[in-house]
C-alpha cells in the first residue's frame, strides 16, 4: 500500500514539477508547428517576425509578435499579435488583423527518444481592426507532438480544430515538420501545413533555417508555397526569438 502511494506521489511530481525549460531557447520559429513544451516556470519569450507574399490576386505584409510565459512549469500563457497590409488591385486594407489569447499545457514530457505531447486552447478575439473583425470569438484546441528521432532529427506535429468567428463550420487543422542540425549552432527544417473545411484539403509547404545567436537568442528566414484550388500563395518570413529570465 505504501508503495502505491508512493508511486502516486512521484507520478503527481512529476507531472507538476517536469522541467521544460531547455538550454537553447524554444520557438516556433521557423515553421507553423507550435511545440509541446513551455517556456518553463516565471520565463518570457517574446517570437517576432516580418513576412511578405502573394495570396492569388492579393498582397501582403504582415507582422506577427507571440508572447509567452510561463505560470507553472508545464502551463503557460500566450498572446499572439498580427499587424497587417493586404493591397487587392488598387484597394488597400491595414491594421491588426488578428489577436489571439490562449495557454499551453505539456501533457507528456518525454526525454531521449521518448515523445513529449503537449494541448494547446487559445481563441481569436473580436477586438481587431473593422475591416478583419470576425462577428464572434474564434476559438482552437491543439495536440501538439514532438519525437526525437536521431541526435540530428526531429519531428513535431500538430492537429486540430478551429473556428473563424463568423458563423462558418469547424476547420481541421495540421502541420508536419521535420528538423535537422546542420551544426551547433545551425538548424534547418521542412514542412508540410495546411487545413480541412467543407471537403476542401488545402496544403502548403515551407523550409527555412534558423541560427542560435546564443543559448536566449535565434534568429530565422524561411520561404512558403501552395496552390490550391487554382490560388497560387507564396511568402518569405524572416525573425527573431527572444528569451527572459535565468536558471540557477
Amino acid at each position: 500500500m505504501n508503495r502505491g502511494l508512493l508511486c502516486v506521489a512521484f507520478l503527481l511530481t512529476t507531472l507538476v514539477c517536469s522541467a521544460q525549460y531547455s538550454e537553447k531557447i524554444g520557438s516556433l520559429r521557423p515553421g507553423r508547428s507550435f511545440g509541446s513544451k513551455t517556456v518553463g516556470k516565471e520565463i518570457f519569450q517574446i517570437q517576432a517576425g516580418i513576412a511578405f507574399g502573394e495570396n492569388g490576386p492579393t498582397n501582403n505584409i504582415s507582422n506577427l509578435i507571440a508572447l509567452r510565459y510561463g505560470l507553472i512549469e508545464r502551463l503557460e500563457l500566450r498572446s499572439a499579435f498580427l499587424i497587417r497590409r493586404d493591397k487587392f488591385n488598387s484597394e488597400v486594407t491595414s491594421g491588426l488583423g488578428n489577436w489571439i489569447v490562449g495557454v499551453r499545457y505539456n501533457l507528456i514530457n518525454g526525454s531521449g527518444y521518448q515523445p513529449s505531447f503537449g494541448i494547446q486552447l487559445d481563441t481569436r478575439l473580436t477586438t481587431i481592426t473593422s475591416e478583419y473583425q470576425p462577428d464572434n470569438l474564434g476559438p482552437r484546441a491543439l495536440l501538439l507532438f514532438n519525437q526525437k528521432l536521431s541526435e540530428a532529427v526531429g519531428l513535431a506535429s500538430n492537429f486540430g480544430v478551429s473556428w473563424d468567428g463568423n458563423n462558418n463550420g469547424a476547420m481541421g487543422e495540421y502541420t508536419l515538420k521535420l528538423d535537422f542540425k546542420i551544426s551547433d549552432n545551425v538548424v534547418g527544417f521542412g514542412e508540410v501545413f495546411g487545413n480541412f473545411a467543407d471537403g476542401n484539403l488545402r496544403a502548403f509547404f515551407d523550409t527555412g533555417i534558423g541560427y542560435f545567436v546564443n543559448n536566449n537568442l535565434k534568429l530565422d528566414f524561411s520561404v512558403g508555397y501552395g496552390k490550391n484550388n487554382s490560388t497560387t500563395t507564396w511568402f518569405a518570413d524572416g525573425g527573431v526569438s527572444v528569451r527572459f529570465g535565468r536558471r540557477g
